[in-house]
């Protein structure tokens, strides 16, 4: 039992499958290393486990991260979920001030698997209806190392050529129709003789006469 001047945060889940069974399994929450609580004279460490009941669900109290006298200061829990049948366990950190004695982790658990190591840190709800100010539109686009709202591509950026460069003499070969180099792109030194055209084979000379 924690001292009564270490304010507390219940912290409550449910988990099911995507057909709505509840899940099984555990979910472990593990300060960092041993904490200091210098006004109630405890040491508090180790992970507090929480497993799920027959309905998936988990309910467990722990001391918030923002009271004071902790030693070290805002700090947050890392939160390991070990749920059956998924194959691999998520990791998290979170926050858990004072301020919310009560917090859902399906509130402030990250939803993009791509940022397993998100820090979620809830407030004190603000007042009903109350909109936050707009922040500008962020980059949305990167190519080639740029990232600006709008990007404008040069040939030089993609490796192209000019297209009066095709096809000319001291440029780029282009392709044909049937997808090669026209003949007459072709150097000369590479030019194809009569016999590997398919055109007529020379004549034979005659045979050399002897004088009599």
């Amino acid at each position: 039992m924690l001292p009564d001047s270490i304010p507390t945060v219940r912290v409550t889940a449910r988990y099911l499958t995507p057909d709505g069974t509840p899940m099984s399994g555990s979910v472990e929450f593990r300060p960092p290393s041993l904490l200091t609580h210098s006004a109630a004279d405890v040491f508090v460490g180790g992970p507090t486990v929480a497993r799920l009941d027959d309905q998936g669900r988990i309910s467990v109290v722990l001391p918030a991260t923002d009271a004071s006298g902790w030693n070290p200061v805002d700090w947050t829990y890392q939160v390991t979920e070990k749920l059956a049948g998924l194959g691999q366990n998520r990791a998290y950190q979170i926050a858990l001030p004072a301020a919310r004695p009560a917090v859902d982790l399906a509130d402030t658990a990250p939803a993009d698997p791509n940022t397993p190591h998100y820090v979620a840190v809830p407030g004190p709800p603000g007042p009903a209806g109350e909109m936050g100010p707009v922040g500008p539109a962020g980059p949305v686009r990167s190519v080639n190392g740029r990232t600006t709202p709008d990007i404008t591509l040069t040939a030089a950026d993609v490796s192209a050529i000019a297209a009066d460069r095709a096809g000319v003499a001291g440029g780029v070969a282009s392709l044909g129709p049937d997808g090669r180099v026209p003949a007459a792109q072709l150097p000369r030194s590479r030019a194809r003789s009569p016999r590997s055209t398919g055109g007529p084979a020379p004549s034979p000379s005659p045979p050399p006469t002897s004088g009599r």
